[in-house]
């Protein structure tokens, strides 16, 4: 349970030093254990063009004026997969442009997802970036099916050695936190919790794991049909409920996964899923 708390603080970091991004990830499986990763990445144009005018500013006199930012960067992405696991390969990618995000899509295939390893730094950082990676890593256990036996899932949860610490350490919310200009009733006029809005408009993280069949067993928290939820947090459906999560965050921890799983049911904007080992049986089409 406090490696799902540990999450919630490093995704609350991750928004607030980054800005206005969505990042999707999709792991399909097939019944050998061989498969896809499917990364999509969007970043706020405001945010980019924050940023370059942020490296002119700062740029020292008589230097070559910095290379704009560049989201999509096909030799990084290729690279990235190197940070993956054994036998993950980069299989293409696109550049997505849309009126108010700029970003990438990029496929990844692995020949056997027991040696598959993923976390924040498989994903190729934002340009300048400098911050050391210290987030949990999803590991994978596959077993094949067999005649009458269905192939079996299991995604863990790495602990990391310096996760980010639990929301209960946090400092009070203050007028000017993203916890006190999320609640009903905080002064649209203010402009400092109008600038904390518009940094958090749009912020979407998810995960999920998708198998090339039927589901026929699974303990996970979330999952329709073929696919199982690992996070989704979506900040415009999630901003009006901090009262609740701040509640959670109290908690320290010291809550079963079923008074969780009560709490997280009344949020709309957040699916995470609680278990330590989720497991899925599927078969084939």
């Amino acid at each position: 349970m406090k490696r799902i708390l540990r999450l919630f603080g490093l995704g609350t970091l991750l928004a607030t030093l980054s800005g206005c991004f969505q990042v999707s990830t999709v792991v399909r499986v097939n019944q050998d254990g061989s498969g896809t990763i499917e990364e999509r990445m969007l970043v706020s144009k405001k945010l980019v063009a924050q940023l370059n005018e942020f490296m002119h500013a700062f740029a020292e006199e008589g230097t070559e004026p910095p290379k704009p930012m560049e989201l999509f960067e096909p030799e990084k992405l290729r690279q990235a997969a190197k940070g993956m696991g054994e036998e993950v390969s980069f299989t293409g990618a696109k550049k997505l442009d849309t009126d108010e995000f700029e970003g990438y899509a990029a496929e990844y295939a692995f020949a056997d997802i027991n040696r598959l390893r993923l976390n924040q730094k498989s994903s190729p950082p934002l340009p300048s970036a400098k911050t050391e990676d210290k987030s949990p890593a999803l590991m994978f256990s596959f077993t094949k099916g067999t005649k009458g036996n269905p192939a079996t899932l299991v995604v863990r949860q790495q602990d990391a050695q310096a996760a980010s610490p639990a929301p209960n350490t946090a400092p009070p919310a203050t007028a000017s936190s993203p916890e006190q200009a999320a609640k009903p009733g905080a002064t649209p006029a203010d402009p400092q919790i109008k600038a904390l809005e518009d940094m958090f408009n749009g912020l979407r993280i998810s995960m999920a794991v998708e198998v090339n069949g039927t589901i026929t067993k699974t303990n996970a928290t979330y999952h329709d049909a073929s696919r199982v939820t690992v996070i989704d947090l979506d900040w415009e459906r999630l901003s009006g409920a901090s009262d609740k999560l701040a509640g959670l965050g109290a908690s320290g921890g010291d809550i079963s996964v079923a008074e969780a799983r009560k709490i997280l049911k009344d949020i709309p904007g957040i699916k995470v899923d609680l278990n330590d080992e989720l497991r899925v049986e599927f078969t084939g089409k």
